[in-house]
């Protein structure tokens, strides 16, 4: 139901707004910023500019974290290693972790890039 109408959409408008792909934080901020970015005031355009420093805030966070990691694992190479990541259960978690960071912050990126052409 559209709560500025009160209205519910029809099958058309629905079907014109299909939503594909999975819902990751990625694809949900893309989804979200397409459909309302038309509507917004300058003002919120502005704040949404932002987002791209938030990006490389996101990814340089990421790039020290698997820096840590890296280091971790290559001293930890005793017969009976204690750390962390030495199985094949414990690395697909933290790569689908990583992989959803990156994701985020490609988001963010093309939220912030937007935005700015909409101010321009």
């Amino acid at each position: 139901m559209d709560t500025k109408t009160n209205t519910t959409p029809s099958a058309q408008q629905v079907e014109e707004k299909k939503i594909h792909g999975v819902a990751h934080t990625a694809n949900v901020m893309r989804e979200l910023w397409e459909r309302e970015r038309d509507s917004l005031h300058p003002d919120e355009l502005r704040w949404f500019s932002g987002a791209s420093e938030n990006a490389l805030l996101l990814l340089e966070n990421v790039s020290e974290i698997l820096d840590g990691i890296a280091c971790l694992v290559q001293k930890d190479k005793t017969e009976f290693p204690s750390g962390s990541f030495q199985n094949t259960f414990d690395l697909p978690h933290l790569l689908f972790g990583i992989a959803e960071s990156v994701r985020a912050a490609q988001a963010l990126a093309y939220v912030g890039s937007d935005a700015r052409y909409y101010l321009s």
